[in-house]
């Protein structure tokens, strides 16, 4: 009886010793149905008067990389989806929350500052721990305000020419960065202005390489192969290769109607988006193809600023528009005084594209 009872007793300790040893292992392998950190994280939840962001639900990973300069790391928007799948914000690259609540047509932007970690210590959290809900920044509900992005992205057209040096010097000066949409560079001059666009870190796109509305617009692989002369003559000028570029006359001209057809600009998208490219149209212009333009006539774009949460500015480098300096300096100064900040069409939040003419 009692060699039955030890036994018994010995069968158990075992069954229990091995149950102890696997799960010891399972710690020590860090297995957890949750335990895949290294995710973007696409769900807003609110819990306690906060909003979390959670790793449920998660798709792709976080992509980051760092800056060579400055042994940074760099991570990539982080798209954020409420529990219905649409899209109701993101964490952009200074790891502030942006929320979007859709109000009639209108976005309603808010951004919110998160007690955030260093993306070190968040990838390495995210790699070692186990949590259901991870906690990028807690974000205070009664901190997040409502305002407008108030962007600015000046743009020129129609270089190279010798006044982009002098946009070039006005730009330098007050320090910011612009997008120039440029013909082809056909001479030394040319590739000298292009390279300088560069040199100062402004985004040189396509604006195709005859700028003939005759030709380009002949048909949709005219205007590919334009555009393509395009980009491989600022590649082989610069270095650099640029796969954005503007429609001569913007997409909803109807001068290419008579060369190509209605359906010439449309059917020109789809070929270019199929061979990598994509478009930037722009919602503010000062109206300066004039053969004299006052310095006055720029002082449109401050107003026009106010129209839009993102203002894409047309300008054109005209050698012709003397007061461009000065009033392109003015307009710069008074915008940021206004809390306004610039930058290059390749950080642009929301497409500025026109509905192509019919």
């Amino acid at each position: 009886m009692n060699n039955d009872l030890n036994n018994s007793m010995q069968k158990n300790l075992t069954i229990l010793f091995s149950l102890i040893y696997i799960l010891m292992l399972l710690v020590t392998l860090n297995i957890s149905s949750v335990n895949n950190y290294n995710k973007a994280y696409e769900n807003i939840q609110s819990k306690n008067e906060n909003t979390f962001i959670s790793s449920k639900n998660i798709k792709g990973p976080i992509k980051y990389s760092k800056n060579k300069e400055d042994n940074a790391i760099t991570k990539t928007v982080c798209k954020i989806y409420d529990s219905k799948g649409e899209l109701s914000g993101y964490i952009d690259n200074n790891e502030k929350i942006k929320i979007i609540k859709t109000k009639g047509n209108k976005d309603i932007i808010s951004y919110a500052n998160t007690n955030k970690f260093s993306i070190s210590e968040l990838l390495s959290s995210m790699t070692n721990k186990n949590k259901d809900l991870f906690t990028i920044g807690e974000v205070n509900k009664n901190d997040i305000k409502s305002r407008k992005l108030k962007k600015i992205y000046l743009t020129f057209d129609d270089g190279p020419t010798k006044m982009t040096y002098k946009v070039l010097k006005v730009l330098k000066k007050n320090n910011i960065k612009a997008t120039f949409f440029f013909n082809g560079a056909k001479n030394n001059e040319g590739k000298k202005v292009v390279n300088e666009i560069v040199k100062e870190g402004h985004l040189l796109a396509l604006h195709t390489y005859s700028h003939d509305y005759k030709k380009v617009y002949k048909s949709p692989k005219a205007f590919l192969k334009d555009l393509e002369k395009n980009r491989i003559n600022f590649l082989k000028a610069t270095g650099y290769d640029c796969r954005i570029f503007r429609f001569p006359g913007g997409t909803n001209n109807t001068v290419s109607f008579s060369y190509g057809g209605k359906k010439v600009i449309r059917k020109a998208i789809k070929l270019t988006k199929s061979h990598g490219y994509d478009y930037v149209d722009w919602n503010s212009f000062p109206d300066d193809v004039g053969a004299k333009m006052p310095k006055k006539q720029y002082n449109r774009i401050i107003k026009q600023a106010k129209w839009n949460d993102e203002s894409v500015v047309l300008m054109h480098v005209f050698d012709r528009n003397t007061a461009l300096p000065k009033g392109l300096d003015h307009v710069i100064k008074t915008l940021k005084k206004q809390g306004y900040t610039f930058d290059t069409v390749d950080n642009l939040n929301t497409p500025v594209k026109f509905a192509p003419a019919k």
